[in-house]
């Protein structure tokens, strides 16, 4: 407990140094920032590849502020893949915490780049990179959610969306004061995926079974131990799955550190494992899927930046409204459970079903549009 009362001390001397030595800030959230010129904008998003793909809406929304503006991104070491491809970023300068003696050469990068606007993406609480990473890019501008204890450091504190829960919405009054309108910009996450890692992700498919078949593609990683969903219980969902009168290939991906329990999987289920060592791997697997069925994790913002229907397995449903599908297709799972250890196999099979059904009627309908030839 001592500990605790330290670090929160410690935090708390941090946060206050921190603001005063980026300044007073404070203006109303309505105050737009000048853009009679291009603005060069930094893009503060050091964590995790799921942040990396629901960020890209805001991406999007800054970059068609002003086409000329220039939006560069501070990356994680695993995010940076997932930044690196988004056509509206220019840079991605990697902030990787350890190794210390990178620090050096990204502080000159980010004095280099000359920010008129620094945007720190944090939503809930402050983070003490970010707000030293502002700091740092000595940015005039910087944007921030309100209400997190910092505000005076930001220029432009931004209050949350009344009545929105996804953390898309809660984001996207980022971009207002950068924006000259004032309707709702449409802040779904997308991907590109080049098409050599497409090819490659198709004939990963084509070794699995027949070409016409529905293809199912199962994550069984989650990352934390309770969102795992118990090996058995995978297993007899593909095993259904498999089992239907239509054609179904079924393939079975998890993280590198995870592959004895998915060959377990796949080899009890009779899916096909396919490794993907690389996150740009797993994406094209994603991309060349018809449906996807995964626990939360970061593959659920992939498929619906990808529009891929999936089926994603949650605990709680507060965490469902938060982090669920946007504005994609599929359905969220939720077992009100404090693990998913506790969520029965009985409605993901159900949500499964509903899933190939809804692809299948969509192959038949694609068949039935081409158009006949002479």
């Amino acid at each position: 407990m001592k500990l605790k009362r330290l670090e929160r001390a410690w935090k708390s001397l941090f946060f206050a140094a921190a603001t005063r030595a980026l300044g007073r800030g404070g203006q109303s959230p309505r105050t737009r920032i000048p853009g009679d010129r291009p603005l060069r904008i930094l893009v503060l998003r050091q964590d995790r590849v799921g942040d990396a793909v629901i960020t890209t809406g805001l991406l999007r929304a800054l970059k068609s502020a002003n086409r000329d503006n220039v939006v560069d991104v501070l990356a994680s070491p695993a995010n940076a893949p997932i930044l690196q491809r988004d056509p509206n970023v220019s840079t991605v300068h990697i902030y990787n915490k350890r190794n210390r003696s990178s620090f050096p050469d990204l502080y000159r990068a980010l004095r280099h780049g000359s920010y008129d606007v620094a945007i720190d993406c944090m939503i809930t609480a402050p983070s003490m990179t970010g707000l030293l990473l502002m700091l740092v890019s000595g940015a005039p501008h910087r944007i921030g959610v309100a209400g997190r204890g910092v505000d005076e450091a930001l220029t432009h504190p931004v209050p949350l969306p009344a009545g929105r829960t996804h953390i898309i919405d809660l984001m996207a009054p980022l971009a207002s004061p950068l924006r000259a309108d004032s309707g709702e910009v449409d802040m779904s996450p997308a991907l590109e995926v080049p098409p050599p890692e497409r090819e490659r992700a198709r004939a990963a498919w084509e070794g699995i079974g027949d070409p016409q078949a529905i293809r199912l593609l199962v994550n069984v990683s989650a990352g934390k131990p309770e969102r795992e969903w118990p090996l058995e219980r995978f297993v007899a969902v593909i095993e259904d799955a498999l089992s239907r009168s239509s054609s179904v290939a079924a393939a079975v991906v998890g993280a590198p550190l995870e592959r004895v329990r998915t060959q377990k999987i796949a080899r009890a289920s009779g899916a096909t494992l396919v490794d993907t060592p690389r996150l740009n791997d797993l994406i094209a697997m994603l991309a060349t899927a018809d449906c996807v069925l995964t626990p939360d994790t970061s593959v659920t913002h992939i498929a619906a930046a990808l529009r891929v229907p999936a089926v994603i397995l949650f605990q709680h449903q507060e965490v469902a409204d938060q982090w669920g599908l946007y504005r994609s297709p599929g359905e969220n799972v939720v077992g009100g459970v404090d693990s998913l250890i506790d969520l029965p196999v009985a409605p993901v099979v159900a949500a499964v079903r509903r899933l190939l059904d809804d692809c299948e009627q969509r192959a038949k309908r694609s068949g039935e549009a081409e158009p006949t030839t002479m």
